[in-house]
């Protein structure tokens, strides 16, 4: 017992870590101040030195090197607390905003740097943590999709084409074909998932673009004569008109919001053209092409 106490004592006086008042410094530890402001110490009867309740009065001087003390060697000095950093972040994210900074202006290791000799335990926010436009405009694709009936069943019908063309090789292999003798290139589906953003306007622009050979799909099968299985699913909805209207109604949806999306996802981009980009927005909601409309069974008061 009286080992573990005394490895517990040694411990305690090397310990860098533990929290010390000034009246536990290390001993090795002179304060001093060139300013010779002075300062009162309490002080034995033995080492009284001006016999006035002992009392004595001595320079303050600041050491040779501050910079451990105050910082690295003592962090419970220089640390920051969450209410204070979280204020700080606040401050810092309205002057980026009114003055107009890219958003990786401040991720440069210059600033890094900088801030890291100025206060070693801030840390700058991210630009993700100060800037949730784009996140939010993706919530407003989920929110179409979720809200509009119309738009929901031309997305499954995208989807449902993409997965069956996809889950069987012969039929892929017949559409890189076709695809090599209309475009001279072979196209690659997108397929829509809720968590990447912008999927849900490449998903319906890839399959807008492949229309021409998703359509000659059956007849091609048809005429050659070959042993490949379509669905009668799939044959009905690929030589259907008004599936095709309605995949291109979504490109045309989703294109000005995606755009803006991954406009404002770059990292030159500044923090004034988030209400520009908001306003571009609203205003081709407002101003729909009536096929679009038509498209997805919309009124007047669906986009007010």
């Amino acid at each position: 017992m009286i080992a573990t106490t005394g490895r517990m004592h040694d411990h305690w006086a090397k310990c860098k870590k533990r929290p010390r008042a000034i009246g536990q410094l290390d001993a090795g530890f002179q304060p001093s101040r060139k300013s010779a402001k002075t300062w009162t110490v309490q002080s034995s009867s033995t080492h009284s030195s001006t016999g006035n309740g002992g009392n004595m009065v001595g320079e303050l001087v600041e050491p040779l090197n501050p910079l451990p003390f105050f910082t690295s060697d003592r962090q419970h000095f220089d640390s920051l607390k969450k209410d204070k950093l979280e204020k700080l972040h606040q401050l810092f994210t309205h002057g980026v905003h009114h003055t107009a900074m890219p958003y990786s202006a401040f991720e440069h290791s210059a600033w890094k740097d900088f801030f890291q000799v100025l206060h070693g335990y801030f840390q700058l926010p991210s630009s993700t943590a100060i800037s949730g436009e784009p996140h939010a405009i993706h919530n407003l694709c989920m929110d179409l999709i979720k809200n509009f009936p119309g738009v929901k069943h031309v997305l499954k019908q995208i989807v449902f084409m993409v997965k069956t063309l996809k889950s069987s090789h012969f039929l892929l292999q017949l559409f890189d074909k076709l695809c090599l003798e209309k475009f001279k290139k072979t196209y690659v589906f997108i397929l829509f998932t809720k968590t990447r953003r912008g999927t849900v306007f490449f998903t319906a622009q890839h399959a807008s673009m492949v229309k021409a050979t998703c359509a000659t799909l059956p007849g091609e099968i048809m005429h050659a004569e070959l042993d490949i299985d379509i669905c009668d699913e799939l044959k009905a909805l690929v030589t259907d008109p008004a599936y095709w209207k309605g995949v291109i109604a979504m490109e045309m949806l989703f294109m000005t919001i995606s755009s803006c999306l991954t406009y404002l996802e770059g990292d030159k981009t500044t923090f004034s053209a988030v209400y520009a980009c908001f306003v571009a927005i609203k205003y081709h909601i407002k101003m729909l092409n009536r096929a679009v409309m038509d498209a997805f069974n919309l009124g007047d008061n669906d986009i007010k």
